[in-house]
């Protein structure tokens, strides 16, 4: 409200509603997107990472790493997830990967 009663609309932020409906801050969401990556690239050096996910719980990564080349998709999974063991099922709900290995050219 404002002193002559009138109603006034502002942007206080971007926010959005977690998979329990707890309001989350877009940008503490966002910054925990870039750690999430982080982690990844970190953890497989040489990789490159492209995670999102809307709720703040539920992500998915497409990861391409040349630690990958030769492994079947479940040891490539496997590879990801222990990155974050002990943290899914918690703050991480949910996360759906999609890896590949680089795709190596002849020269």
């Amino acid at each position: 409200m404002t002193d002559d009663d009138s109603i006034a609309i502002r942007s206080i932020g971007v926010l959005d509603l977690s998979w329990d409906h707890r309001i989350i801050d877009g940008a503490e969401a966002a910054r925990f997107l870039g750690k999430l990556k982080e982690r990844i690239e970190t953890g497989l050096p040489g990789s490159a990472a492209d995670v999102s996910g809307e709720d703040g719980h539920h992500f998915e990564a497409v990861v391409v790493a040349p630690q990958f080349d030769g492994l079947s998709r479940i040891a490539q999974h496997r590879l990801v997830y222990e990155l974050f063991e002990g943290e899914l099922g918690g703050r991480i709900h949910a996360l759906s990967l999609q890896t590949k290995a680089p795709v190596r050219t002849s020269s």
